[in-house]
């Protein structure tokens, strides 16, 4: 194939060898792992890291670990710097430097609702929460009819489609696995398959409005959550063809009125939870201040739901969203014991310290929390950043300037040396907190951006929001990582040595870097 596309070239095509391949590899590990030196050394602000353990295919234990930090450009970067097999368990009790990924956390919490509505049982549940792979990817996983068009014309069933299960408690444990009873039965055969078209196609006569998400239904995979809300979206978009094939095949199965009004508040409330979880995962730099956001956001709409649930609804419904609430407000309570997130949150000029005081008015715990939150930051920027460095070193060069442009002595400079720049620099956080008064709009600020421009004036305080910043608010760099171990380690490469994966992974993310560098370049001009 290189040959053949080389043909027009008027040199001779070099293919380099196995070994030369394997050398240059070596090569370019090698050089990666100078120029982080280099880097470490050179860069000015402090580094973030995220890590997560991952286990690959071929039977491998690795450890990703990402830094994050504010490059000397202001930029907010990340890179991958080690991924070393695991040998034996990492000890790792920093706990007050220890963020908690928020997406995960609303993945337990979801777990948790569909185990308390009885959709999981807690075996299913466990296993959920013990799972490998990215839950990022199930959260964020396609559900278009394109997709959905490959798995019609897979003949063989899923591996997690098993017959022997038994309906849980309550009404909605009932309904789900009445579904999946009928979303199996229809899977079973190709003439099935057919026989649900046709009703869906009779149903598409009628003039009704079928979804464009999917063309046949989805059996849900008991593990990824996000799997049962396409289940549901499915299900409820196709409800009278579902009923009409019951019907006349599965009279056991069909599914009654408070069935399918129960499937429709599980499946409003799952929407809730991925839409989180996609807003923190979507975006090119999760800052601890949005997803610290977004996670409150959350919060919310489950509490303004749980108020606006009816009286007669079904009691294991509301237990359930009830325990997903408590699952989140659990771990809210469990971040407070680092200050980051609200340090993250009182330094980003989109929140400050306005917005979260109109947050937490109504929760004197929160307003505790908070007051103390923005002491220690103010004690924290006091003994760690407001220093004379950065400020005297602009006085210093402007002086030498003056110094150099005129030769007069200066007979009032005992006045000038005595002023007290404590009390200036120490007002550099009280400025901020005057100016975001009124916060920055949420949609159309970049945090960054708005400190990169504001940096001469807050010259100490924009060191210790530029150490803060680069906090990561998930662990979607690590994850990001794990999904693109999957493409070097397929079933022609199962033999890998882990120290050839590791090389690999790391000249990967060395050229995704390059990658990137151009396209800035690019992007600059």
């Amino acid at each position: 194939m290189l040959q053949y596309i080389h043909r027009q070239s008027h040199g001779k095509l070099k293919i380099p060898s196995q070994k030369g391949v394997h050398e240059r590899i070596l090569e370019m590990e090698t050089e990666m792992v100078d120029g982080f030196q280099a880097m470490f050394k050179e860069n000015t602000s402090n580094f973030a890291i995220s890590l997560d353990a991952w286990t690959s295919s071929n039977g491998h234990a690795f450890m990703a670990i990402v830094i994050h930090y504010i490059s000397n450009t202001r930029k907010l970067e990340e890179c991958l710097i080690d991924f070393r097999e695991l040998i034996e368990g990492i000890d790792f009790d920093e706990k007050n430097a220890r963020m908690r990924c928020l997406p995960h956390t609303i993945h337990l919490a979801a777990l948790k609702l569909l185990e308390s509505v009885g959709a999981l049982t807690k075996e299913e549940a466990a296993r959920a929460n013990s799972q490998s792979s990215p839950y990022q990817d199930a959260a964020t996983e396609d559900i278009s009819s394109s997709q959905d068009d490959l798995a019609v014309d897979h003949e063989d069933e899923p591996e997690d489609w098993t017959e022997d299960v038994t309906p849980n408690s309550g009404v909605i444990g009932r309904a789900v696995f009445k579904l999946r009873k009928i979303v199996h039965f229809v899977w079973s055969s190709p003439q099935q398959r057919q026989k649900f078209r046709q009703e869906v196609l009779k149903s598409m006569n009628k003039g009704e409005t079928l979804p464009g998400i999917a063309t046949m239904l989805i059996l849900d995979v008991r593990t990824q959550w996000s799997s049962t809300h396409q289940m549901l979206c499915c299900a409820l978009g196709f409800k009278d063809p579902i009923d009409n094939y019951t019907a006349c095949s599965l009279r056991e199965h069909e599914l009654n009125e408070q069935e399918w009004e129960a499937l429709k508040h599980v499946m409003d409330w799952l929407r809730s939870f991925r839409e989180a979880t996609m807003q923190m995962s979507a975006t090119k730099h999760s800052m601890l201040s949005t997803t610290h956001a977004v996670f409150r956001g959350l919060q919310d709409d489950i509490k303004n739901i749980l108020i606006k649930l009816p009286n007669d609804l079904d009691p294991t419904l509301k237990n359930g969203l009830v325990e997903a609430h408590r699952k989140l407000s659990d771990y809210f309570a469990k971040f407070d014991k680092s200050n980051y997130y609200h340090w993250a949150a009182l330094l980003d000029p989109c929140i400050s310290y306005t917005m979260l005081l109109d947050d937490y008015k109504d929760d004197p715990d929160l307003h505790g929390a908070l007051e103390l939150a923005k002491a220690s930051l103010e004690s924290h920027f006091e003994t760690f950043y407001n220093t004379p460095a950065s400020s005297q070193s602009m006085i210093s060069s402007s002086t030498s300037q003056d110094s150099q442009r005129s030769p007069h002595k200066n007979f009032a400079s005992r006045y000038t040396q005595k002023r007290s720049s404590a009390t200036a620099e120490r007002n550099e956080l009280w400025e901020y907190f005057r100016q975001t008064a009124e916060p920055a709009n949420f949609e159309k600020t970049d945090p960054l951006k708005w400190w990169n421009v504001r940096r001469e004036s807050f010259p100490n305080l924009y060191r210790l929001t530029r150490d803060v910043l680069c906090i990561p608010g998930s662990a979607v760099a690590v994850e990001r990582v794990f999904s693109g171990g999957r493409d070097v380690i397929g079933i022609q490469r199962a033999s890998l040595h882990a120290q050839t994966i590791r090389s690999l992974m790391l000249v990967k993310a060395q050229l995704r870097l390059q990658h990137k560098a151009i396209l800035d370049i690019v992007g600059d001009l």
